[in-house]
């Protein structure tokens, strides 16, 4: 006989199978308790980990935050004449020797900025952005859990870099510490410590997001480059205030950042390096002012195409040579790549610009150039960089008719009028460009119209069939390097792929 079960709730065998059920559910949370329980030391750890770290930050923001302080900055503004019926097109109906009788004084304004600063001295010497002071005339500095304000005087500033000294009548105050800049990692935690929008003494975690950045936003304070990109937030009222490592070392000074239309904070924020903010302070407080080394050479970037030429994966292309210049005395030829300063890597041309600029005048350098090939140690002592006018630019040649020599190149003869005209120096000929494909590899790294080839992968060519020959030992997907002259007479290199 076949018997056929059903669950009937209040019948008898639904109560079997209640009662089994409730054996094999609690057989289950046995097995899933005892799971948990095995686990639990992990999870334990876990959080004693965790634990950790978030005291980390808890001693890092105890440490730091004595040191750093709201800077409150006071600019007045003239007033100047205002309608004194109030209504702006007034004056335009009465006529002009008139007005001043419908006019009256409009009240001076005061306008008050915040930022942030932070303590390099135990006596006083605090250090914040450029930017932050302005043209104030009147200087105040807030101290951490000290209701009182103190004024401060400018010690001395540098706009190129965006670093201002103030001081305050106080001692004994905690003073930072700054870490190597040099030895930054991407990833490395960033803690923003300051007074973003007035809130005194606000901590912000994130990572280091890369480093060497050199933004071009059209703000003349990026003429400094080599910044640190971070996404701790930072937002107005950060300028100034220290950039800090998980012990508490400062790494760099917080000075802008990409925002929104707002003008809020979207996880791209920049700072100085320490090392550049270090070396600052102290000639601004020892001199009051900031002298920087000079070599007198033109640099620049290498490209892809550059690197692959040279072999390399960075440095710093030498387009130029000045004339009587520490470099010309050291034996730097146009066309080094400059690897090495004093054993420091050279990545990019800020790199340089900064180690270079940081040296200061008349300090022996170390210089590691690659040249044919082969890496050669040079010795030159720097002097002091002095601002030098900018050089017009000449006009560019009128349109002419060339011959064309492969890789999308038209070049015509260069006589010595058109040579002079053209600021090319005495010791250089070359070839005139005529034109360029705009579909072709020239063109897209540069070469245009109007500049003069000097050099192809290193031959000089003082004519158009010379330029003819070099370009025939060419083959398809070979490097090619060109020294070229602007029409404003200053050199630098172009490269690419046949």
């Amino acid at each position: 006989m076949k018997h056929k079960f059903s669950l009937r709730w209040g019948h008898g065998h639904a109560h079997v199978i209640i009662i089994l059920l409730g054996v094999l559910i609690g057989a289950l949370l046995g097995m899933r308790y005892m799971d948990i329980s095995k686990h639990t030391p992990a999870i334990a750890q876990s959080g004693s980990a965790l634990a950790a770290v978030q005291q980390d930050f808890v001693q890092v923001a105890q440490k730091v935050k004595p040191s750093v302080v709201t800077i409150v900055a006071q600019t007045v503004i003239k007033g100047g004449n205002m309608p004194a019926f109030g209504n702006e097109n007034f004056g335009q109906l009465v006529p002009p020797e008139f007005r001043k009788f419908f006019e009256m004084p409009a009240p001076d304004q005061t306008v008050t900025g915040l930022g942030s600063g932070f303590i390099i001295r135990e006596d006083g010497y605090i250090l914040t952005n450029n930017h932050v002071v302005g043209d104030a005339q009147k200087l105040e500095v807030m101290l951490p859990n000290d209701d009182k304000r103190y004024a401060a005087t400018v010690v001395g500033r540098d706009e190129r870099t965006d670093i201002t000294v103030v001081k305050i009548d106080r001692k004994g105050l905690p003073a930072v510490e700054f870490s190597d800049s040099d030895q930054l990692q991407v990833g490395q935690w960033a803690i923003a410590i300051g007074s973003p929008f007035g809130l005194e003494q606000s901590v912000t975690v994130g990572v280091v997001s890369a480093i060497g950045r050199h933004p071009d936003n059209g703000d003349p304070r990026m003429g400094s480059g080599d910044f640190i990109q971070t996404d701790a937030s930072i937002n107005k009222g950060n300028s100034g205030g220290p950039l800090v490592d998980i012990y508490g070392r400062v790494v760099g000074v917080n000075t802008f950042i990409f925002s929104s239309e707002s003008g809020g904070n979207i996880g791209i924020g920049f700072a100085i390096p320490s090392n550049t903010a270090k070396t600052v302070s102290t000639e601004l407080i020892e001199k009051g002012k900031v002298s920087r080394g000079r070599l007198g050479i033109i640099i620049q970037n290498l490209t892809s195409e550059m690197k692959g030429y040279f072999g390399v994966d960075q440095g710093a292309l030498v387009s130029d040579v000045q004339p009587g210049s520490p470099a010309e005395k050291a034996d730097i030829q146009r066309g080094d790549v400059i690897v090495k300063l004093n054993g420091k890597d050279v990545k990019s041309t800020d790199v340089l610009s900064r180690l270079i600029s940081e040296l200061g005048p008349g300090k022996k350098a170390t210089v590691s150039v690659l040249r044919k090939g082969k890496t050669i140690d040079l010795t030159a002592v720097t002097t002091e960089m002095e601002s030098q006018p900018q050089a017009s630019a000449a006009p560019s040649p009128s349109p002419t008719t060339g011959q064309w020599t492969g890789l999308g190149i038209g070049v015509t003869s260069l006589d010595e009028a058109r040579a002079k005209g053209l600021r090319v120096p005495a010791d250089k000929s070359g070839v005139l460009v005529a034109d360029v494909e705009a579909t072709s590899n020239a063109y897209s790294a540069g070469l245009r119209q109007g500049m003069v080839i000097a050099e192809v992968n290193g031959t000089a060519v003082s004519s158009v069939d010379a330029f003819k020959e070099e370009i025939g030992k060419i083959k398809s997907s070979d490097y090619v390097l060109l020294l070229v002259f602007a029409p404003d007479g200053t050199s630098r290199y172009v490269a690419f792929q046949a």
